[in-house]
């Protein structure tokens, strides 16, 4: 048991440590992808290099997150597709064909309420901040 904890105590200390190595600054106003990955993109680069941010900075990771996501969501729905057509293929009308459909119903809601729900903080995220809807929805597809 001591050794585990002593093992354990000094992986992370060894993984501490590494973190001020890997530092790295922005160049410009805000970080690009390829220099702090694409959670952190498009946040100012005092805060970056600092740590001194706003809360514009973590709403935009949080927005950056969300879009990633919402990428492996229709990933999941898209496969959730495959797979209830395939049952419903081969299950020569039997039961098989109804738990296919119930799986393509199934995502096919979620992935509604999930596109709403996305819709919602788009809409909340633009009235809060006084700008237009057109405006939001155009920053995002950058």
């Amino acid at each position: 048991m001591r050794k585990i904890i002593l093992t354990i105590f000094v992986g992370c200390l060894f993984l501490l440590s590494a973190a001020p190595a890997l530092a790295d600054v922005c160049k410009s106003d805000s970080c690009s992808k390829t220099e702090v990955g694409a959670f952190m993109q498009d946040i100012a680069a005092k805060c970056y290099n600092t740590g001194d941010c706003s809360l514009a900075d973590i709403m935009i990771v949080i927005n950056n997150v969300g879009i990633y996501v919402l990428g492996i969501i229709g990933s999941l729905v898209l496969l959730m597709y495959v797979i209830g057509g395939i049952m419903m293929l081969t299950s020569e009308g039997g039961d098989r064909k109804v738990q296919g459909k119930k799986m393509i119903v199934g995502a096919t809601v979620g992935m509604i309420i999930v596109f709403a729900a996305y819709a919602a903080i788009i809409t909340l995220d633009s009235v809060l901040r006084n700008r237009g809807l057109a405006e939001t929805v155009s920053e995002q597809q950058k």
